[in-house]
């Protein structure tokens, strides 16, 4: 008689347990930094390895750097959203610098950088704007400026401010109502 209440309590146990683990998700966790990566390369399309990338906030002076691997490529993670200055030096080519660098929310961009052969002492400055592409995650992300959630008179009822009704600016969102 105890060997079937044993059984009994055994098997009340691992049904929940497995109810319990049936209700568990991974959620994957929303992150406010992003990425600036791209190819150091020469003027035949080359990889340059070990060029030293640096990329500095322009709101606050943080300054985050990066060496290319052996093909050229690189990566700076973990960067707050805002504009860069984004330099590329390496011994025998000119520095080349490229300013107004926009990272948002969750953003990645691929800024390539083709450096020319040069002294030192001269540099390359480059004013084009890097193109904001994710390359690397399926996810659709977008920044809204503190004036606009200020000024835009999204009110429904009243005098009441419905926040929720920002998610309708973003691209790809539709629908006109929770």
């Amino acid at each position: 008689m105890k060997s079937q209440e044993h059984k009994m309590a055994m098997l009340a146990l691992a049904v929940l347990l497995l109810l319990s683990l049936s209700h568990f998700h991974v959620v994957e966790a929303q992150t406010n930094t992003g990425t600036i990566s791209g190819v150091i390369s020469d003027s035949a399309g080359a990889g340059i390895p070990d060029a030293q990338v640096t990329a500095t906030n322009a709101e606050n002076g943080t300054t985050t750097r990066a060496i290319s691997q052996e093909n050229g490529e690189y990566r700076i993670a973990s960067l707050l959203p805002g504009t860069y200055r984004v330099s590329v030096e390496k011994s025998g080519f000119k520095v080349s610098t490229s300013d107004s660098v926009q990272l948002v929310f969750g953003g990645a961009v691929v800024l390539d950088v083709p450096l020319t052969i040069g002294n030192v002492t001269e540099s390359v400055e480059v004013q084009s704007l890097a193109v904001e592409i994710n390359t690397t995650q399926a996810e659709v992300a977008t920044s809204l400026e503190e004036k606009v959630i200020k000024e835009l008179p999204l009110q429904v009822g009243g005098n009441r401010r419905q926040i929720e009704s920002f998610v309708f600016l973003v691209p790809g969102v539709q629908g006109d109502t929770f």
